[in-house]
């Protein structure tokens, strides 16, 4: 078919202008043959080729050249140029390289996939691909495609003017964190290195949930030992000896403090957490992003989800280690008769009766108050972590 097309009288070009190789950018293959797939085909071929003369590594043919070989726009949508006709068109065109370029459906996303070819050998010289939700976000993604396709650096894009907005970065401090996130990552495309990006921001990360979670359950777990060794304590001082009691309920009371400084540790965790401080937010206008990927991690956080369920539960298991601490209690005082039979002198004490009053009333202050802490504060905690509303990725324009 494209035999008679180049037949056309249209003057060859060098193979190269000013030191640069010419290029003839084909037109973008869209699925479908309607019309509509024929005006985003142009849109996007005429915005390919503008951002490829404003790279200025090729001296690209322009678009009105190659429409006039092809002479029909229906031709340029449904020919499926085989490797052959780009070699023709090459030719006939006398240009050295072709930028070949088609977008794909796959499943809720479009792939704008693009390749430099050679005429010596028809070899591949570059590939590149970038993809959005619609043909809008492909369309803006046009000068990120063709710095991509012609071998250029990474973060070569990101030094070009208005990358920030075209982005949707509101703060220019974020912007310049993802060209040092783009730099470090360079076999990413821009929209694959955006995402991570701000997945990597925005989600909380499982090492502080963790942390969190296991302060507040080695306070919940300290505060449950002291009331044993207190309600123990209590009743061995009482029923069997006054000074092993003692020493029990003294072990009590020094261990709630360490009960309340943990559980502050994990407040300051929560805050900290609350806060929110490496958010990143980004315009809805920006491009290079996967909105409905980023939704779908928010909102699978199975990490977050389950420490949050774990320092809630922190509340009901003190009850069941307050009903441990009971029944043991009574345990001691069921078997003093027997102990004070078979071990007549276990009751002698080295212990001042108001001493050991002394200790009991403040062990019985402080377990109580470590109770009512990890009871009243930390399930309600457990709760806003569970249900609390995360500040959004995509700010709503």
């Amino acid at each position: 078919m494209l035999l008679g097309l180049l037949a056309s009288d249209v003057g060859a070009q060098a193979d190269s202008v000013d030191g640069q190789p010419s290029a003839v950018v084909l037109p973008v293959q869209v699925d479908g043959g309607s019309a509509s797939a024929a005006e985003v085909s142009l849109l996007l071929t005429t915005a390919l080729t503008s951002a490829l003369g404003d790279v200025g590594s090729f001296s690209v043919i322009s678009t009105e050249e190659v429409r006039a070989l092809l002479a029909h726009e229906a031709d340029i949508q449904a020919m499926g140029c085989s490797q052959e006709c780009v070699a023709e068109i090459m030719g006939a065109l006398g240009a050295r390289l072709a930028v070949v370029s088609s977008v794909v459906s796959e499943g809720r996303r479009l792939t704008w996939a693009a390749s430099v070819v050679d005429r010596d050998g028809m070899s591949i010289l570059h590939r590149a691909a970038v993809s959005g939700e619609t043909f809008r976000m492909l369309l803006t993604q046009s000068r990120d495609l063709a710095h991509a396709v012609t071998g250029k650096e990474p973060t070569a894009l990101l030094d070009t003017p208005g990358a920030q907005q075209r982005l949707g970065f509101q703060s220019p401090r974020d912007f310049k964190e993802f060209r040092a996130y783009r730099q470090a990552h360079p076999d990413d495309t821009v929209d694959q290195a955006l995402n991570a990006f701000l997945l990597r921001r925005n989600l909380e990360r499982g090492g502080l949930a963790l942390a969190e979670a296991a302060l507040f359950i080695s306070s919940a777990t300290v505060v449950a030992g002291a009331l044993m060794l207190v309600a123990v304590g209590g009743a061995v001082q009482n029923y069997i000896s006054s000074s092993g009691g003692f020493w029990l309920v003294f072990g009590g009371v020094v261990a709630i403090p360490l009960a309340v400084w943990l559980g502050v540790m994990g407040l300051a965790l929560t805050v900290v957490d609350a806060m929110n401080l490496g958010h990143v937010e980004v315009k809805r206008a920006g491009c290079c992003r996967d909105d409905a990927a980023l939704a779908d991690a928010e909102s699978h956080n199975a990490v977050s989800r389950a420490t949050a369920i774990a320092i809630m539960a922190t509340g009901p298991a003190l009850f069941g280690a307050l009903g441990l601490a009971i029944a043991l209690s009574l345990a001691v005082v069921a078997v003093s008769p027997w102990v004070a039979f078979y071990v007549p002198d276990v009751g002698n004490s080295g212990t001042y009766p108001a001493t050991a009053s002394l200790a009991q009333n403040a062990g019985w202050l402080g377990v109580t108050a470590g109770f009512l802490l990890v009871v009243l504060i930390q399930p309600v905690v457990g709760a806003l972590l569970l249900w609390w509303p995360s500040p959004g990725v995509v700010a709503s324009d």
